[in-house]
């Protein structure tokens, strides 16, 4: 109160408020967790009281009701702000702000499958990793993920075409998508028709076949395999290689074993089986058996003359054989007497001769048989060849 010469008297009355409370900021539209995969964020809010603000020392607009917006551009990884409000009485506030932006979608890393694989099983069993925290599903269904980001899954596949699509997000949102294709096979190649060589060989080191193209309307034929298999004669044939395992000849529809040891008398069995592209096998094609034999020389058991073993000259003699061979079908005999063919080499038998005059008198015949390798044996036997009585006209023109 103040008081002049006069006695009037002013009263002034000052109203001072304390204020101690520093203002408060709000923010409506914070990233939650402090994670985006947006590279450009408008950020609101508001403050409890008129004030001023700064964001890392630039000012912002504060409105009358007290709201305010930023637009922030992120680069990539951790970015920090510092926010200060300070209203009339001086009172501060600070803010400090972490937002993270993270733009890389997850990786995911799997085995078990490959894009456009062919699979003769109806179950897929798959497993991987991812590279960080993410959901992970497979279609519809989540898949669950170990504490070190691993996961496995088996899924059904249907016959043909199946399309697997997993999806992966992370925390800030962004998405991995991988697409695999994977194609069911359940069905087989048909099954190869082997022939081998005949129903013999000759040669102890080498068997060879050849067989007619599988054929499969699903995957189709990869790869053939063929083995070997020996057993004694007269019993079961075999279905599975017992000589010499499953061994792959690729695309050919033949193949040949050497260095091999065959045993005379064993039947050998080639097997040969058609593998698709989904891993299915056909069922195993078996030659019908070939047996290994040593060559050896026609053995002759019985040597039959029809006529006595005495003949006239002109008369017909007949000489019939019984003779061990390889292959009997493809004998041939011939009659020898001393240094001359009486009877070139015929498959006839019995062999027929007619003896000339020029032949008569006691002779060794000589019966010769050979087989398909030129291998042959003999057999000799005694004969007397009669010369035939002159007729009476005969003898009277012989008389004096």
């Amino acid at each position: 109160m103040a008081t002049d010469r006069a006695g009037n008297q002013t009263r002034v009355v000052f109203r001072v408020t304390l204020d101690t409370s520093p203002p408060k900021i709000q923010w409506t539209n914070l990233p939650n967790p402090s994670l985006t995969n947006q590279s450009r964020l408008t950020l609101a809010g508001n403050v409890s009281e008129p004030a001023t603000m700064t964001w890392d020392g630039k000012p912002i607009e504060v409105g009358s009701d007290l709201r305010f917006n930023i637009t922030a551009n992120l680069t990539e990884g951790v970015n920090e702000w510092t926010f200060v409000a300070k209203d009339r009485a001086g009172n501060e506030t600070r803010h400090k702000i972490q937002i993270e932006l993270d733009t890389q979608p997850p990786i995911m890393e799997y085995t078990g499958a490959s894009d456009g694989q062919w699979t003769n099983k109806a179950q897929l069993a798959m497993s991987g990793r991812l590279n960080e925290a993410a959901t992970l599903s497979l279609g519809k269904e989540i898949v669950p993920l170990t504490a070190d980001l691993r996961f496995s899954v088996t899924t059904q596949l249907s016959q043909g075409s199946n399309k697997l699509i997993f999806v992966a997000t992370d925390k800030a949102g962004n998405k991995a998508r991988e697409e695999i294709r994977i194609n069911l096979d359940t069905t087989a190649p048909t099954t190869p028709q082997v022939q081998d060589d005949g129903k013999y060989t000759t040669s102890a080191g080498s068997l060879k076949a050849s067989w007619t193209p599988s054929q499969d309307q699903e995957s189709g034929v990869v790869e053939y395999q063929a083995g070997l298999a020996s057993v004694l004669a007269g019993q079961p044939i075999p279905t599975t290689p017992n000589l010499v395992d499953w061994k792959t000849v690729g695309s050919a529809t033949s193949t040949q074993f050497d260095n091999l040891a065959l045993s005379e008398g064993r039947v050998y069995y080639i097997l040969v089986r058609a593998k698709n592209a989904a891993g299915g096998f056909s069922e195993i094609g078996i030659s019908d058996g070939i047996i290994y034999l040593i060559l050896r020389p026609p053995t002759i058991n019985t040597v039959s003359i029809v006529q006595q073993q005495s003949v006239m000259v002109g008369d017909p003699l007949d000489i019939s054989y019984v003779a061990i061979a390889i292959s009997p079908q493809t004998l041939q005999g011939r009659l020898v007497m001393g240094e001359k063919v009486v009877v070139p080499w015929t498959q006839a038998n019995p062999i027929r001769w007619i003896p000339g005059s020029d032949e008569a008198g006691p002779q060794r015949l000589q019966l010769e048989v050979k087989d398909e390798h030129n291998l042959s044996s003999s057999h000799q036997q005694d004969i007397f060849i009669l010369r035939r009585p002159p007729t009476p006209s005969e003898t009277e023109r012989g008389q004096p």
